[in-house]
């Protein structure tokens, strides 16, 4: 395909998520096709910003999650004028060219922050005002590795607890915890 449209995805856990197109494309047997009728005087790109946010509504969820074309047709829409759909889609257009521009400026800022950490953290890049050899030890020499098992229930001690879902995935950063009070299990 080429020229303006919207699809959306049909079939599986992301049906109903929809994509506003204005290049030359490809579709898989999971998408959905949409453009607007000639003479309707409609904004494809706004209706694909509007459609993003209600057309998960209509997916249907017996059995694998679909959003076929009938019932993508009929999914009830508002029609405001057409300059206001083009200003509506250009502004959510921009506010998305600047969320892009911030993750890529947050993706390069990672990037350094990583550089930096394995200079200074294996002693190749030193900070102003330090020299001398690093010792090395043994981790177990340090700290002392805890394994022991709590039974949560009633333990004031296991109040604070970091649970897997807690700990990023890619950056080890924990990202919360649970208060494991009162709770039926066994932690480590």
């Amino acid at each position: 395909f080429e020229g303006e449209y919207l699809t959306w995805t049909t079939d599986g856990a992301n049906a109903g998520t929809v994509f506003y197109r204005n290049e030359k494309f490809n579709c898989t047997n999971v998408c959905g096709i949409g453009g607007a009728r000639l003479g309707s005087g409609t904004s494809v790109a706004f209706f694909s910003y509007y459609l993003n946010t209600v057309a998960w509504k209509h997916v249907s969820h017996v059995g694998n999650p679909k959003l076929m074309s009938g019932p993508f047709g009929g999914i009830p829409v508002v029609v405001p004028p057409l300059p206001e759909q083009r200003a509506i889609a250009e502004a959510l257009s921009n506010a998305d060219a600047w969320i892009e521009g911030l993750e890529q400026l947050i993706a390069k800022k990672r990037q350094i922050k990583h550089g930096a950490m394995q200079a200074l953290l294996t002693g190749k890049t030193r900070l102003p005002g330090f020299s001398g050899e690093w010792e090395v030890k043994r981790l177990g020499e340090i700290v002392t590795i805890r394994n022991e098992k709590i039974l949560t229930f009633g333990a004031e001690a296991a109040a604070f607890c970091i649970e897997l879902e807690q700990i990023g995935q890619n950056t080890g950063e924990i990202d919360g915890h649970t208060d494991a009070r009162n709770r039926q299990s066994v932690k480590y």
